[in-house]
């Protein structure tokens, strides 16, 4: 059983560690950690171990047995905050005598080679031993530094949150669209993609929207995509986003950014989904960060296909999940070129709406069947995994 370790408690539960916000468990106050510094938040893990009915004992620092685990879970990494310095004396102190160990977890996907010497910088800068930390992070690159575990984080972060919300029975029925493509955060490879597809036709039979308002401030020279390859591409993604936003439903912006509420028609309506992920490309790091976009089709019991980082797919099936490979050219997905990748995805989407869609659907349907299955029966394996790789480091 893993244990961890907290400097206070609120109601029984561990206050996030070196949080300066100060809250209530279960309060509105409670989810407002990350618009704090330093943007600590509560273990998302625990959270998981619970609805999983996996046992975990909670100390006090103070107290805290040896191979205790100290949880540091970001909102955000900021690479300028030193968080060890932050830590209580008495935390330090154990860390150092090797007493306890640090369990930093992150559920975002920036590259974790840039995470790591960060800090490795900090542990030798207040002289922590080289195996003081386990950082656990959502992107797979993690899986090949030392220190680091992957964890496949928003698999249980979607079970978690849509656990009321039934699964939809995949049957041809009430489908009359080709796709739907939604598209919450504005980005510029988003826009690109999106504008191109309208340009193709691709959407002329589709649910689609685009959030151009919801700006998170991607900066336009950042595109990964290489959109002067094709005569006009750019003009037509500027007049895009200016036209914009675009709707395909009637959720408010603050319904549509809770992932308790989904609108399942969107999932039932048309036959496939063309998920754009939260990165196309993550910062020259080889990995993958696979989030509830793609698990919102997995539960909801529609073929996908993935505008995403290279890998994406063989990590899925590296999970069990099936990627409709008998069915549609997945070649896409081992593409490393963001601008080349795109090109098959296209030509892919193309083919498709050449072929037929609903044929192409009834062929993946075995597939998105195992999915839902193998969506809920993964609970718990994915935990233990998890657990039994952190304590192999204590």
């Amino acid at each position: 059983m893993i244990n961890f370790c907290y400097d206070a408690f609120s109601n029984g539960q561990g206050h996030p560690n070196l949080a300066l916000w100060s809250a209530q468990p279960f309060t509105k106050e409670w989810r407002e950690f990350d618009m704090h510094w330093p943007r600590t938040i509560p273990l998302r893990l625990s959270m998981y171990l619970d609805d999983a009915n996996i046992e975990y004992g909670l100390h006090s620092v103070n107290t805290a047995p040896p191979g205790c685990w100290y949880p540091i879970a970001f909102s955000w990494f900021d690479f300028d905050c030193d968080y060890i310095s932050l830590m209580s004396d008495i935390a330090k102190e154990k860390v150092k005598k090797g007493i306890i160990k640090i369990l930093f977890y992150y559920h975002e996907g920036e590259n974790p080679n840039d995470i790591k010497n960060q800090i490795d910088k900090l542990c030798n800068l207040h002289n922590f031993p080289n195996n003081s930390y386990v950082f656990v992070s959502a992107n797979s690159a993690a899986r090949d530094l030392e220190n680091f575990i992957y964890f496949q984080e928003h698999e249980s972060f979607f079970r978690h949150v849509n656990q009321h919300q039934v699964y939809i029975e995949p049957n041809e029925s009430n489908r009359i669209y080709d796709f739907t493509m939604l598209n919450r955060a504005h980005k510029w490879w988003r826009a690109s993609c999106t504008a191109e597809l309208l340009h193709q036709g691709i959407l002329d039979n589709s649910l689609w929207s685009y959030h151009s308002y919801c700006d998170i401030g991607d900066e336009f020279w950042s595109n990964p995509l290489q959109i002067l390859k094709v005569r006009g591409w750019r003009a037509r993604i500027l007049e895009f986003v200016k036209q914009g936003p675009y709707y395909c439903d009637q959720l408010d912006l603050t319904q549509k950014n809770d992932h308790r509420i989904i609108n399942q028609d969107l999932y039932s309506h048309s036959f496939f989904n063309i998920v754009t992920e939260t990165f196309l490309s993550i910062h020259q790091s080889t990995g993958t960060f696979i989030t509830e976009k793609t698990f919102k089709c997995i539960k909801y019991g529609q073929p996908f296909i993935i505008i995403g980082p290279q890998g994406t797919l063989a990590e899925l099936r590296k999970s069990g999940y099936r990627t409709f490979d008998s069915v549609l050219d997945n070649r896409y997905d081992t593409i490393n070129d963001p601008t080349e990748r795109w090109f098959a995805i296209l030509e892919l989407l193309i083919s498709m709406k050449n072929s037929g869609i609903k044929d192409l659907f009834l062929k993946c349907l075995p597939d998105v069947k195992h999915n839902q299955e193998i969506f809920n029966k993964r609970q718990k394996s994915p935990l233990n995994i998890l657990l039994k790789e952190i304590t192999c480091q204590s």
